[in-house]
Order: C-alpha cells, then sequence, then structure tokens
C-alpha cells in the first residue's frame, strides 16, 4: 500500500471503509497491513451481512431507518455517541464503529480512496 491519506468517516464507502473497518478491529503492529489485505480479500465486511453483520452485535450498534436512509448509533466506552448514517445498515453500522474507535477521520490508502 502507498500514501496514506485522511479522509472522513462519514464520506467511507466500498474498499475505504472496509479498509477502516479492518484497522478498528487489527491493532498496529509489523504485520497489520498483511493481515488486512489478507482479512479483506474474504468479502466486504460494508456491503456483506456474512463478514460485517457480526459487528453489529459486538460492538452494541443500535440501528434506526428513516426517510433519508439507515442511522447507526454507537455510543464508545466513555458515553460519547457516535452516530452515522448512510444507504444501507451494514453500511452505516460499519461508519459508527469507526468513528468511535478510531475518530471522525481516519487514514486510509490513497489507492483506496
Amino acid at each position: 500500500m502507498g500514501e496514506m491519506i485522511k479522509r472522513k468517516v462519514a464520506e467511507l464507502e466500498g474498499a475505504a471503509l472496509d479498509w477502516a473497518v479492518a484497522t478498528v478491529l487489527c491493532p498496529s503492529s509489523e504485520w497489520e497491513e498483511a493481515w488486512k489485505v489478507g482479512w479483506l480479500s474474504n468479502g466486504s465486511p460494508s456491503q456483506d451481512w456474512a463478514r460485517g453483520g457480526w459487528l453489529i452485535e459486538e460492538y452494541n450498534v443500535a440501528l434506526n431507518v428513516a426517510p433519508s436512509g439507515w442511522s447507526a448509533l454507537r455510543i464508545d466506552d466513555d458515553g460519547d455517541e457516535h452516530e452515522q448514517g448512510a444507504g444501507s445498515p451494514l453500511m452505516a453500522a460499519c461508519r459508527a464503529i469507526v468513528a468511535s474507535e478510531l475518530g471522525e477521520e481516519v487514514e486510509i490508502p490513497e489507492e483506496l480512496a
């Protein structure tokens, strides 16, 4: 992977969002990049319920549907609320998890942006 760039979590989708989810699941280490690439090659956690659905329960995400789309709410360990929206419930949940764990902006590889 090449240069890292900052992106707002609310704008992440597809491979960029999946990379951010993998970053939440894999603490920083020497093998981090290789693990993420291998894990993501098995499917998209932000689009495939079999790959990402378990995250909703694991991270206690509340989902809500509105006329404008789906919203997901996660309250972190400090009691701070992180709400994110998207066109699908799984994408909204993944955004809420990433925002609660990594902040409202994250670094992703430039080629995924």
